[in-house]
């Protein structure tokens, strides 16, 4: 999944994208790549912001979204750690995208 994603120059990807049924997906923040399994949206902020997405999925097309811009998220790791963190700005954005995609969600617009 990594070297889909970064192949593909994405900065996210949802392991159904690429026909693994598990509930995975690989995010890049910073350069940083993290891979959260079974990956739960447990808080929102009250902000969201509306930007223009792109989707692995659908090549050049860009669709306006509304997103929160804050998330805290449930996982766990490779090995099988668990882990409650929370993220902001895009990397909270590629965050809800993947797991809109495991909920069987390509891009939902305004």
């Amino acid at each position: 999944m990594i070297d889909a994603m970064i192949k593909n120059e994405g900065i996210g990807l949802a392991a159904n994208q690429v026909g693994i049924l598990k509930r995975i997906i690989v995010v890049s923040d910073e350069g940083k790549i993290s891979v959260m399994i079974n990956p739960e949206i447990v808080e929102f902020s009250e902000k969201t912001c509306i930007m223009d997405e792109g989707c692995l999925s659908i090549p050049e097309t860009y669709l306006p979204i509304i997103r929160y811009e804050t998330v805290k998220v449930k996982y766990r790791d490779m090995k099988g750690k668990p882990h409650i963190q929370s993220y902001s700005g895009l990397t909270a954005r590629v965050i809800q995208h993947e797991v809109d995609h495991l909920d069987g969600i390509t891009m939902d617009t305004l």
